[in-house]
């Protein structure tokens, strides 16, 4: 037989279960949020393509 096994309850694992917590995510406010840089970028371009068409 294979000294490996795929049995969860092997005395060699090491896991923890009993020490596992479930994330949990840390509200944010929104004057909080870091700049949508990239949505940013799309309005000055499409307020200077308007522009620029004019």
């Amino acid at each position: 037989m294979s000294s490996h096994s795929n049995n969860s309850t092997s005395p060699n694992d090491p896991r923890q279960p009993s020490a596992a917590k479930p994330f949990v995510a840390q509200p944010v406010l929104p004057q909080e949020l870091p700049i949508d840089y990239s949505g940013f970028i799309a309005v000055i371009f499409g307020v200077a393509g308007v522009m620029f068409r004019l």
